[in-house]
């Protein structure tokens, strides 16, 4: 899902924001399946995980999102305000 936005994103900021998510996700992955053998409740890591997954991707879509359009908007002001030559 952040892969398929992420082709979609044109600035550098949005795309940033995806990687570091997939890396956090990645992360977040490795950490809830080696507490499963080690606590009785540990596989309520595999529960929780992909939800929190879910929700953080979702949110971090969102802003990569509005941070490529704003960026886009801003660089395209800035080049017709040089434009006009005002």
């Amino acid at each position: 899902m952040l892969w398929l936005a992420c082709r979609s994103l044109a600035t550098w900021s949005g795309v940033t924001l995806i990687a570091l998510t997939l890396a956090g996700f990645w992360y977040l992955g490795v950490d809830a399946f080696g507490y499963v053998n080690k606590d009785a409740q540990g596989g309520l890591n595999l529960v929780f995980a992909p939800v929190y997954q879910l929700g953080a991707g979702f949110c971090t879509m969102c802003i990569a999102v509005t941070l490529d359009w704003t960026e886009r908007r801003m660089v395209g002001l800035l080049s017709a305000r040089t434009r006009s030559g005002g």
